[in-house]
């Protein structure tokens, strides 16, 4: 896959530095990554924070990235993330201190995120249990797509104001966004393979001529320069699960 966003270099290591950040993991915590793929990030975190690959769960649908994850020797449950996040907890499950949830919550469909929510509340440690839900934005965006995949990405997204509202309301506290950005620089013939190969789910949306049409347009609006230069916004948002004490004053 020719993406940009997911190969090794600067901006990955710019990402990890920001979900170091967020995260803000120990040695000894359990960490799960929701959605987590073939595991390249949680397996990059957990040695940056020295966890033990048992400590580390990837919560992965898809079968063949899960595989690659379980090659690397992390945890590997082969579910999609609301039916783990609503799974009962057994003796066996394990309760996690820092849950990630990357680049996946436009694939979670907007009626089952609440339940998903309200769910991983108790799948996490009541004394300083944080999730970092990683996404994009639905209207600030910067990237150089053709008019109507601009059309469909704000039909697929949501504003970050309804995931602050699902999390407080799902019982999380201290709910905090924070929006970064990397300036992003390559060749315009790059961003149309990597447009052309549907990259994001955004593309899948066009059959093969409307993806071609939507690229030439791309190349008439840069037709005067073989690079593009934009920004890649991200949104942070953290939010932490009530201490037990914090709770019993609640009840109180």
């Amino acid at each position: 896959e020719d993406a940009f966003f997911y190969e090794a270099g600067a901006y990955n290591d710019w990402m990890l530095d920001q979900l170091s950040d967020c995260l803000k993991l120990e040695s000894t915590n359990r960490f799960a990554d929701v959605g987590g793929g073939t595991g390249h990030i949680a397996d990059a975190l957990g040695t940056r924070f020295s966890l033990t690959k048992d400590n580390i769960t990837v919560v992965e649908p898809s079968s063949s990235m899960a595989e690659k994850a379980k090659d690397r020797g992390l945890r590997t449950e082969v579910i999609d993330g609301v039916t783990w996040a609503t799974s009962e907890n057994s003796p066996e499950s394990q309760i996690f201190h820092r849950v990630l949830v990357k680049e996946v919550i436009h694939h979670i469909p907007v009626e089952k995120r609440q339940e998903m929510w309200s769910s991983l509340v108790n799948k996490m440690s009541p004394t300083n249990g944080r999730v970092v839900i990683v996404t994009r934005p639905r209207d600030e965006i910067d990237y150089p797509f053709f008019k109507q995949a601009h059309e469909v990405w704000k039909a697929q997204s949501s504003p970050v104001s309804d995931l602050v509202s699902d999390l407080e309301l799902a019982g999380f506290e201290n709910v905090v966004v924070e929006m970064k950005s990397y300036p992003c620089r390559i060749s315009v013939d790059r961003w149309v393979r990597m447009v052309t190969n549907r990259f994001w789910s955004t593309f899948d949306s066009f059959d093969d001529d409307e993806l071609r049409a939507g690229c030439e347009e791309i190349k008439q609006t840069h037709i005067n320069s073989p690079e593009i230069s934009f920004e890649d916004r991200i949104l942070f948002v953290t939010a932490n699960r009530p201490s037990v004490s914090a709770s019993a004053n609640i009840d109180q």
